[in-house]
């Protein structure tokens, strides 16, 4: 093989340009602009920012202005002296006292005034204090009371009832006067059946002088007590009832030679029955004092 002869170095013709375009300008493609965001001018005025239908003022503020107030404040007299104030100038007792009150507002809702319960004058009130103990006292009575007891009825239903009635009297009698007055003196009156079929005849009689004379005087204390006439007394049952009682046997026995001394047993019996017609009607009035007032 023969080689290749070698090519002479010819230049390339120009490229046709196109009519209206300058010499050597390659046209280019259509390039639309992106517009570019605009900065809004910054401001010195107050700015508004709106949160949750809330507007909050946002201003700005030099970090030299709370410097200077400072400044300002320290170098104030009365602030370099506030702690060197003298105590003494204010007075303790006003405080005490409860002069300086909290201001109140113009308008105040009206409150309604407190209704406070009635009061029982026979209650005793606790009122405190140092070493002291509510005491209230019931004053309702348990239950009403037997009123109706009269010598009438005692003369003859015991006639009748050969004694019963007059047993049944007494023993409800002396119940009452244990209802009526045990609250106040703390005291107890013996049973009167106890007493009529067991203390008695043991003692001799002597038991039922006693019971007697002790609850004669109890009757009288109470009846004081509730501002009653001390009818009835220990003096009462020994002057009306025990003494003639001791003397009526005698004077029944000596009345069968000399015949004044049967007056005499009948007066005697006379005095008994006033003093068990005081004795009842005493028992009528605290009973009925008691249903009333308790």
């Amino acid at each position: 093989m023969s080689n290749p002869m070698p090519q002479p170095n010819v230049p390339l013709p120009p490229l046709p340009q196109s009519s209206g375009s300058p010499a050597g300008n390659v046209p280019q493609p259509d390039m639309v602009p992106i517009p570019q965001p605009v900065a809004a001018p910054q401001s010195a005025e107050p700015q508004f920012a709106e949160s949750q239908g809330e507007q909050n003022f946002q201003q700005p503020q030099s970090e030299a202005q709370p410097q200077q107030e400072y400044v300002q404040q320290t170098n104030d007299p009365a602030f370099q002296n506030f702690g060197q104030q003298d105590a003494s100038q204010f007075d303790t007792g006003q405080y005490q006292q409860g002069q300086f009150q909290q201001e109140q507002p113009a308008y105040q809702v009206p409150q309604p005034a407190p209704q406070n319960p009635p009061i029982d004058p026979t209650v005793q009130q606790y009122q405190p204090g140092y070493n002291t103990i509510p005491v209230q006292a019931s004053a309702a009575p348990v239950g009403q009371l037997y009123t109706q007891r009269s010598l009438v009825k005692w003369i003859l239903l015991g006639i009748i009832t050969l004694g019963i009635y007059n047993i049944v009297i007494m023993t409800g009698a002396t119940d009452s006067l244990n209802t009526v007055a045990s609250r106040y003196d703390g005291k107890k009156t013996m049973h009167y059946c106890l007493l009529y079929f067991l203390i008695a005849p043991i003692t001799l009689g002597i038991g039922s002088l006693v019971w007697y004379h002790k609850m004669s005087n109890r009757v009288g204390d109470e009846l004081a007590r509730r501002g009653y006439e001390r009818s009835v007394s220990a003096s009462t049952y020994w002057l009306f009832c025990a003494l003639p009682m001791f003397l009526a046997p005698w004077f029944s026995i000596a009345a069968f030679f000399i015949a004044p001394f049967g007056i005499a047993s009948v007066a005697c019996l006379a005095l008994e029955l006033v003093y068990y017609y005081k004795y009842l009607d005493a028992i009528n009035k605290l009973c009925a004092d008691y249903n009333r007032r308790g």
